[in-house]
């Protein structure tokens, strides 16, 4: 299916044969694992890159934000144990 972020709930399901109460049979998922392949490609490549990006900017900012309230405060001192 192409643009199927585009479609409808009720275009979707229609267009996999699906019922959205019981969700697939046993004979759909080996028919679209043999026709589509594992779902597995989402989880190589670019999103482990992206999340990877993702983690280092949230510890860059936070870095950053500890940083800033240090100067800000003058002293380290608060920061010991």
């Amino acid at each position: 299916m192409e643009d199927g972020h585009c479609k409808t709930v009720d275009e979707v399901l229609n267009y996999f044969n699906v019922d959205p109460d019981k969700g697939l049979s046993l004979d759909q998922v080996k028919r679209n694992q043999e026709k589509y392949g594992l779902n597995e490609a989402l989880l190589t490549g670019t999103l482990i890159e992206q999340t990877r990006l993702h983690t280092v900017t949230l510890l860059a900012q936070r870095s950053f934000i500890v940083e800033k309230n240090i100067v800000r405060l003058g002293t380290a001192d608060h920061l010991k144990t």
